[in-house]
């Protein structure tokens, strides 16, 4: 994939956030209520939570200008241009290199375990009548994609047993219930449609297929005997996938003006079309979830639909339900609704938080429970002693894992130059180790990139169980090898930071469970500078034993100097030039450092 085009200021908390790479093919092309969905959910996501970090997948022909992308996402162009080519392999692809926690697709999945695939329905597989040769076989690529799913979502409880009883293989399939545009419930204005008055026409939504019945509804329409050209049969939608024909009755009602054909309209629009009209009508054969009478009935319109269990779930006592095949019913239903009192008590319409959360926590709670085992586990106990917490994300383990089999096939293949127990070992690139006789690793040792070691001197560089030591840092026991120095020797589970300095010369010693922060020098070897007489470099050095204790923690950029004793416990604040002995649990701090706290009343350290 081509590089991002904009990248987001937006961090997440550690251990808080997860990284979402979401499909956006539909922000450009798509079918409307596609087109919704994924505009509604990404700006819901993005809103409701804004610690995860958001990815999202366009085409390579969008332009950026044109959607409508969070400020807190990123934007990723796709090479490939259908979409379950997309999803099924440059999102995998993606979320691999960029080691996301959830893949949010619509209809079709990513060839990930982390993917959450919202499929609108599978229609198909139960009524494969309503559809062309080329749309069941494109949808069928759904399903096949589907299994590599972690969870499937879905808008409507009935459109999920629809689901699960032609595909019982999928893993779990979520039911929820989609929210209606923002326009439409945030008081957006409204824009007029021209030659149409308010309360002057029958509505019908949706694409123009056969399973929208269409030629029905018109039928209906003028058998109730209150279409004219002043009370029209308003039909609003593009023509797409399989068609029927009209009636000579039907092309009759379109020529003289009482059936009217808008094709599409945009938001504004059909706000006013929805708000305005004396009668929505809903009369598909069937749907996934029908959203049309879902936006009617939230602006307050009267509503008659089709008598199917998915919009019993969605209209509850709301609508007028009529069965859609049977024109005489549906024009009776138009004319009692017209002369009702009005429309039932609407259900509350679900928001797009909802939709977000159920397709956020098909993955989050997996994620949440998973325990570390097996290699993961072992190598992080064995490197750092201790259990691997279980917040950290697995992508982030996965990670963490592929670098260390790395490191540790590194640490196998040129450590057998110097001494080492047996066990993992793990070496980082650039790592150099010179008289690699004089150094000793011991068990989970790991070295970062740069690593430099000099391990000539008297009784060499020793380096415990599970010690890591920084990229960058440099460890010398001696400065040249005319004056071999003495030690440098570093007990078990230390951790030395990045861009560390050990001199060696007069023996340092770094006890147990030590802590050292970035950019720390420890010194161990002073020039001469009495005379003024004798050039520096000629009058030799004064060497004197380092001995820092078990468990002392010394901040970023510190200095400690030849001579210096550190107490167990101890701490060294960033910056400190420690010249003289630190008591156990003492907090130095300052150039030259000085005590200002201790850590605790009789505190103990248990080496």
């Amino acid at each position: 994939m081509p590089m991002t085009e904009r990248r987001s200021t937006h961090c997440r908390p550690w251990g808080i956030g997860m990284k979402i790479l979401f499909d956006g093919f539909w922000l450009l092309d798509g079918p409307p209520s596609g087109r919704l969905v994924v505009k509604e959910v990404l700006r819901a996501w993005a809103n409701h939570f804004p610690e995860d970090d958001i990815v999202v997948v366009v085409p390579s022909h969008a332009r950026a200008s044109s959607l409508d992308i969070p400020g807190n996402a990123t934007l990723l162009r796709s090479r490939l241009r259908l979409h379950p080519l997309i999803n099924g392999i440059e999102l995998t692809v993606a979320a691999r290199r960029l080691g996301v926690d959830l893949i949010f697709c619509q209809n079709f999945s990513a060839l990930s375990g982390r993917s959450v695939v919202f499929l609108h329905d599978v229609l198909f597989q139960s009524n494969p009548e309503w559809f062309t040769r080329i749309e069941r076989t494109y949808f069928r690529v759904m399903i096949f994609l589907a299994r590599f799913a972690g969870a499937i979502v879905t808008s409507s409880e009935s459109e999920r047993q629809r689901i699960s009883a032609h595909n019982p293989t999928l893993r779990k399939v979520i039911a929820t219930r989609l929210g209606v545009a923002s326009v439409f419930s945030n008081n957006a204005a409204n824009r007029h449609v021209p030659d149409l008055k308010p309360g002057q026409y029958l509505l019908t939504v949706g694409r123009l297929n056969i399973r929208k019945n269409l030629v029905r509804t018109i039928e209906g329409a003028l058998m109730s005997g209150t279409v004219s050209p002043d009370f029209p049969l308003v039909v609003v939608g593009d023509a797409s996938g399989k068609k029927e024909e009209l009636s000579d009755s039907a092309r009759a009602a379109i020529a003289d003006g009482r059936v009217r054909f808008t094709g599409f309209v945009d938001s504004r629009q059909l706000l006013w079309l929805y708000s305005n009209a004396a009668l929505m009508m809903f009369l598909s054969l069937g749907e996934g979830y029908g959203l049309p009478p879902v936006e009617a009935m939230a602006l307050g319109t009267r509503v008659l639909a089709s008598d199917l269990p998915v919009m019993h779930e969605n209209l509850g006592e709301y609508a007028t339900f009529v069965d859609p095949a049977d024109v005489s019913a549906i024009a009776a239903a138009i004319s009692e609704s017209l002369a009702g009192s009005g429309p039932g008590v609407p259900e509350p319409v679900p928001s797009w938080e909802a939709v977000v959360r159920a397709s956020r926590a098909a993955l989050a709670e997996p994620l949440a429970a998973w325990r570390p085992r097996g290699l993961t586990r072992f190598m992080y106990r064995k490197l750092r002693g201790r259990d691997l917490p279980l917040e950290v994300p697995p992508s982030v383990v996965s990670e963490f894992l592929l670098r260390k089999i790395v490191e540790a096939l590194r640490g196998a293949t040129f450590g057998f130059t110097y001494r080492r127990l047996p066990g993992l070992h793990f070496r980082g690139r650039g790592v150099q180790v010179q008289f690699p006789r004089h150094f000793t690793a011991g068990r989970g040792v790991a070295l970062a990139d740069r690593v430099r070691i000099d391990a000539y001197c008297r009784e060499g560089v020793v380096l415990g169980d599970n010690v890591t030591v920084g990229a960058g840092t440099l460890i010398a026991g001696s400065g040249v090898i005319a004056e071999p120095g003495e030690y440098v020797r570093i007990g078990a589970r230390s951790a030395i930071g990045v861009n560390n300095v050990i001199w060696g010369q007069g023996g340092v010693t770094i006890g147990v469970d030590a802590l050292l922060g970035p950019d720390v020098v420890i010194v161990s070897e002073n020039h001469e500078s009495s005379s003024i007489d004798i050039p520096i470099r000629l009058q030799g050095s004064a060497r004197a034993p380092i001995r820092i204790g078990d468990g002392c923690w010394i901040g970023a950029g510190a200095k400690i100097l030849a001579g210096v004793s550190m107490g167990n416990g101890s701490v060294v604040g960033a910056g400190a030039v420690v010249t003289r002995d630190v008591p156990p649990y003492a907090i130095v701090a300052g150039v030259p450092a000085k005590i200002v706290a201790y850590r605790g009343q009789g505190a103990t350290y248990a080496s």
